[in-house]
């Protein structure tokens, strides 16, 4: 029995001093303090976790990663009998994360002791800090930043609570500031913010009910000037009414006006694209000032808008020989075998050819008609290599249909 007690002892310093070099990366040293830890070596353990959380006050490192250096060196300072020490670090765990969780099903009940003490004073200290914060907002006159202070800490902060009246006080001043200046609908949320920190003042109450009522008044007499002026097709004093009404009315009543707005649009854009079959280019543009005109808000029926641009004509305009004429920058002849020469000595042959000139210049032969149909070949040939200058209108590049006679004389 003696040998293998001797052979166990000298296990142990074996396992405890062979351990490597300290790791540079935060969580690999964690992960190690933990093992020293668990081997009840208290002392190593902490040394190596001052270093960890040293490091990581200085590394942009995750929350978890910190909170957990700081449990860790409570845990170690409570082995080494520290109880001073482990509590500043549960207080300072519980500072950068007050919703930490322990594992109470692992740990003793006097480390969940001291941790729950250290989180009632933090918390104490932070709801302190609250308070405070709050009170210097309400001196200020900052009401939205307190009542965002309460919704946000009345949880965990009960005594924040104790600054709803005096808040909804200074909100109800505001909403009659508001009210006196016309302002109904910042003096209607005003006033309900009052009554949801304080129901019991019913002075927010009874002005909030007198507001609404006139927002509705205000709201259906807006509506009205809108439909009168709209359907008279007075839109620039129809936008105004529109404005007024964005102020005052319900989001379905906002819906629909906007869906006739883009009816009327929808029609407007119609008959610009009729215009624009018929090259009616003084139509084209009142219809669109029109449509500028009627449109209630920025960028408002946008899409519809985008379809009023960029004319493009199908059809091509009628033009007479002559004209089309003065716009050739090349001009081929043709050329006949002898053979076809021969056939037509001694006579003037006109052949008329039909054509097409596109917006780049070039043509395009539809029909040749008249002459002798032996010419079509060589006439077809040269004409295909002829080359204009474009057409140019109010509407941009246009195409060209023209007859082209084409006389054939032949001598001796």
């Amino acid at each position: 029995m003696s040998k293998i007690a001797v052979a166990l002892l000298m296990i142990v310093p074996v396992c405890t001093f062979a351990w490597p070099g300290p790791p540079d990366e935060p969580r690999e040293m964690l992960a190690q303090a933990e093992l020293l830890y668990e081997a009840a070596d208290f002392g190593k353990s902490v040394e190596m976790l001052l270093q960890a959380d040293e490091l990581l006050q200085k590394l942009p490192a995750p929350l978890e990663l910190k909170a957990s250096a700081k449990m860790q060196l409570a845990l170690g300072f409570m082995g080494l009998n520290n109880n001073d020490r482990a509590k500043s670090y549960f207080l300072e765990l519980y500072k950068i994360d007050p919703n930490f969780r322990l594992d109470t099903q692992n740990l003793a009940p006097k480390v969940i002791a001291l941790a729950d003490e250290a989180k009632a004073e933090q918390n104490a200290a932070r709801c302190r800090s609250i308070v405070d914060e709050a009170q210097n907002q309400l001196q200020s006159g900052n009401s939205e930043a307190v009542v965002k202070l309460i919704a946000s800490n009345s949880s965990n902060c009960p005594a924040i609570s104790s600054l709803a009246t005096k808040t909804a006080d200074l909100i109800y001043k505001d909403g009659m500031e508001a009210f006196r200046k016309s302002q109904m609908t910042d003096a209607l949320k005003k006033f309900r913010a009052a009554l949801s920190l304080d129901p019991t003042n019913e002075m927010a109450g009874q002005y909030a009910d007198l507001t609404q009522s006139k927002i509705e008044v205000t709201a259906e007499r807006s509506l009205i000037a809108w439909r009168r002026d709209f359907s008279a097709g007075d839109f620039a004093t129809a936008v105004r009414d529109f404005q007024e009404l964005v102020t005052v009315s319900d989001s379905k009543t906002l819906s629909d006006i906007r869906q006739e707005y883009r009816q009327t649009l929808s029609g407007l854009a119609d008959s610009w694209k009729r215009a624009c079959s018929s090259e009616d280019v003084e139509t084209m543009e009142k219809l669109r000032a029109r449509a500028n005109g009627l449109i209630p808000e920025p960028e408002f029926g946008r899409d519809i808008l985008d379809t009023m641009q960029g004319c493009l004509p199908t059809s091509c305009i009628p033009t007479e020989s002559r004209l089309a004429m003065t716009r050739i920058d090349k001009r081929v002849d043709p050329e006949f075998p002898p053979a076809v020469i021969s056939h037509i000595k001694n006579l003037n042959v006109t052949v008329r050819v039909k054509a097409r000139i596109d917006v780049k210049g070039n043509i395009a032969i539809t029909d040749i008609q008249g002459g002798d149909p032996l010419l079509y070949s060589g006439i077809r040939e040269a004409v295909n290599q002829w080359k204009f200058r474009p057409t140019l209108t109010e509407l941009g590049a246009r195409c060209v249909d023209t007859e082209i006679p084409i006389v054939i004389r032949s001598s001796n």
